[in-house]
């Protein structure tokens, strides 16, 4: 059966930019069928074929392989479920709805894909498929295309494709690493570092190794953040948009840098909150640093010059802090008992 139906899917090139295939009698592939091919437009590896038909979504994967990574980029929707993306390549997933479904494809050099081309499926079985330009690839009309979410959790995404900066796309500042540990791998080998890492991160301070934690990071979440590596682990959380290691990075600064250097004086810790703008940890910061709500500094000059919030916070904590004590200290009088 195999065989009767990769007869029916030749690919033939009209020209050295069209790339078109028919196929027929998709509803009698068997569940465990696999076929594929390859071939060459214009000195690029294509390589398209149908993995699976599990009832009625039938699977077909479609493979461009640049000859350098930065020509491939593109914009990632953050709720893909239908497409699962690998390294250097697409698959699409096609699904049938009542019979049909309409899809488009887009190309990834405008970095933001939108709707230029619609068939629905019947027409793709029926008629076959193809490709106008070389620079298309496949996805699927149902996605809003939107910017990859670092605040969800990387389970949430199927699978991965990299990203490169390019200061020319605004949604190559997204880097994205796969929850197949077989891509992750391969994002931190040494011969992918060796080749990439300078058109990814554009610093001299920021190592190899750090990236490889970045990469790992993103990966699992599960790095540890410390006092040696969370200066170039922040700067790329800014330069990638990602808030969640970014709040780890800042946690770290805030529990062990800022507080060695600042428990001397209160006027070099409101400094420094000022100089790293760490407003918004100020709930933080105000509890592991006690002296920062002592009497001294509420009724002080130093204090009419702080930030209205900055103020508020600690007061708050302040008041909180006394209730506390005076709760706790009101509990240890001891109790007059009546007398008879």
């Amino acid at each position: 059966m195999s065989e009767d139906i990769s007869d029916q899917m030749n690919p033939t090139l009209a020209n050295d930019k069209l790339l078109q295939w028919k196929f027929e009698n998709i509803k009698e592939l068997d569940d465990k069928i696999r076929f594929s091919q390859i071939f060459t437009i214009e000195n690029l590896s294509w390589k398209i074929g149908i993995s699976r038909k599990i009832g009625d979504i039938i699977e077909i994967y479609f493979t461009f392989c640049p000859p350098s990574i930065k020509n491939y980029v593109c914009d990632v929707n953050a709720d893909v479920k239908l497409v699962q993306r690998k390294f250097a390549g697409v698959t699409l997933r096609m699904e049938k709805e009542n019979g049909s479904g309409t899809y488009f494809y887009g190309s990834y050099k405008s970095n933001c894909i939108s709707p230029c081309y619609s068939m629905d499926l019947e027409n793709i079985i029926k008629n076959g498929y193809y490709f106008p330009d070389k620079d298309m690839i496949v996805v699927n009309v149902k996605l809003s295309f939107k910017y990859f979410d670092f605040s969800k959790r990387i389970e949430d995404y199927t699978d991965t494709i990299l990203c490169l900066k390019d200061t020319d796309y605004h949604c190559n500042r997204g880097l994205l690493c796969s929850n197949s540990k077989r891509c992750a791998d391969n994002l931190l080998s040494e011969k992918f570092l060796s080749r990439y890492i300078e058109k990814v991160i554009i610093d001299n301070d920021v190592k190899r190794g750090h990236f490889a934690l970045f990469l790992a990071s993103m990966h699992s979440y599960s790095i540890d953040v410390n006092e040696s590596n969370y200066i170039p682990l922040m700067k790329m959380a800014d330069k990638f948009d990602c808030p969640l290691l970014k709040k780890k990075c800042e946690k770290v600064y805030i529990d062990t840098v800022l507080f060695q250097m600042c428990y001397k004086t209160t006027i070099q810790t409101l400094k420094y909150i000022e100089k790293y703008d760490l407003y918004r940890s100020l709930g933080h910061i105000v509890e592991r640093v006690n002296f920062l709500c002592d009497k001294e500094l509420l009724l002080s000059d130093e204090f009419k010059t702080l930030r209205t919030d900055f103020q508020i916070v600690l007061l708050e904590t302040a008041c909180k802090r006394w209730e506390y004590h005076l709760f706790h200290n009101m509990k240890r009088i001891p109790r007059n008992k009546n007398k008879e």
